[in-house]
C-alpha cells in the first residue's frame, strides 16, 4: 500500500511539474506574440512610404495604335459552299432521285450560313465600334494628362490611387490643381496611431509592458507623419507625369483661444521628382528624409507639433 501511494504521489507531482512548464510556455509564446505585434503595428505607421504603385506609362497609352477593323465573316458561307461544291449524287441518289432535293437543301444551307455570317459581321463592327471609342477616348485622356490638363490629371489620380483605400494614411485625402501646382491634402489619423507604450519580454518570459517616454513617443508619430506624406509622393509620381508635387498634412490640434481640437496644417511638402526618386525607400528615415524638400514643419520631441501655414494657401472658393 505505501508503494502505490508512494507512486501515486510522484505521478501527482510529474503531472503538476508538467502542467506549470505548459503554462510558462503558453504565457511566454503570448508574451511573445504580443511584442510581434506592437512591433509590427509601429513597422506598419513608419513604414508607409516603402509601398509603390506600378508606374503608368501616358506615353504609351497616347500612341496605341488604332485597333484594327473587323473582316466581314465568311465562315459559315465558305464551308456551306465547300459542301455545295464538293457534292455529287451517288448511285442510290439518282435511282431514288434525290439528288435534286438535297442540292436544293444545300442551297438553301449557302443561304442561312450567309445570314448567320452577316449576323456575326455585325456583332464584329458594333464590338469595334465600342473599342475604337474607348481608344478614342483613352487616347484623348492620355493626351490630356500628358499636357497637364488639370481635371484629367485629377480625374487620373482619383482613379488609380490606393491611398484612400490603406487604412493607416489618414482619414481623408483630397486633390487639386491650384495655380499650375498639385496640392495633395491629407487628414491624418491623431498621434492615438502610436502605442503609448512600450513592450518587451523579460528573462522570465512574461511580457513587461511601460509607458514610452513622450519624446519617444512625439518622434514615433513625426515618423507616421513624414512616412505618410512621402507616400503620397511616390504614389503621385508614380501615376502623374509631373516634376513636382506639394503635400500638405492636417492633425487635430488644441486651439488655445477656444479650447477646443480642431484640425490644423502640421506638415507641408514641396516634393521634387528628381530628388525623390533618387531616395532609397528602403533604409532612409523618414523625418530625416524630409530636409533633401522644401518644407515646413514645427515640431519638439517635448511638445509634438504645432500648427503650420502651408506652402501653397488654399484660395477662398470665389
Amino acid at each position: 500500500m505505501r508503494s502505490i501511494k508512494a507512486a501515486a504521489n510522484a505521478a501527482a507531482r510529474d503531472s503538476d511539474r508538467r502542467r506549470k512548464i505548459r503554462e510558462k510556455q503558453i504565457t511566454a509564446e503570448s508574451a511573445a506574440q504580443d511584442v510581434e505585434d506592437w512591433a509590427d503595428h509601429l513597422r506598419d505607421i513608419t513604414s508607409l512610404h516603402k509601398t509603390m504603385v506600378p508606374r503608368i506609362d501616358w506615353q504609351r497609352r497616347a500612341s496605341a495604335p488604332r485597333p484594327a477593323e473587323p473582316v466581314p465573316s465568311t465562315v459559315e458561307t465558305s464551308k456551306a459552299e465547300g459542301a455545295l461544291a464538293r457534292y455529287a449524287p451517288g448511285l442510290f441518289a439518282r435511282l431514288l432521285r434525290t439528288a435534286e432535293r438535297t442540292k436544293h437543301a444545300m442551297l438553301a444551307a449557302v443561304e442561312a450560313a450567309k445570314a448567320k455570317d452577316l449576323t456575326t459581321s455585325e456583332r464584329q463592327k458594333r464590338d469595334f465600334e465600342r473599342t475604337l471609342e474607348h481608344w478614342q477616348r483613352d487616347r484623348l485622356f492620355a493626351e490630356n494628362v500628358l499636357g497637364g490638363d488639370s481635371p484629367a490629371m485629377v480625374r487620373a489620380i482619383q482613379e488609380h490611387q490606393t491611398l484612400s483605400r490603406a487604412g493607416n494614411i489618414g482619414k481623408h485625402i483630397g486633390f487639386r490643381v491650384q495655380d499650375d501646382k498639385l496640392i495633395c491634402s491629407v487628414s491624418l489619423h491623431g498621434d492615438e496611431i502610436v502605442p503609448n507604450f512600450r513592450r518587451k519580454q523579460v528573462a522570465s518570459g512574461k511580457l513587461s509592458e511601460t509607458k514610452m517616454p513622450k519624446g519617444d513617443f512625439n518622434a514615433l508619430y513625426q515618423d507616421h507623419v513624414a512616412s505618410v506624406a512621402l507616400r503620397v509622393a511616390g504614389e503621385i509620381f508614380q501615376i502623374l507625369p509631373i516634376e513636382t508635387c506639394f503635400v500638405d498634412c492636417s492633425a487635430r490640434l488644441l486651439n488655445t483661444t477656444t479650447g477646443h481640437l480642431e484640425m490644423a496644417p502640421i506638415l507641408s511638402v514641396q516634393f521634387v521628382r528628381r530628388t525623390f526618386l533618387g531616395l532609397r525607400l528602403e533604409s532612409l528615415d523618414p523625418s530625416d528624409a524630409l530636409t533633401n524638400f522644401n518644407h515646413r514643419m514645427a515640431f519638439s520631441r517635448s511638445h509634438g507639433f504645432g500648427r503650420i501655414v502651408p506652402l501653397v494657401a488654399e484660395k477662398a472658393p470665389s
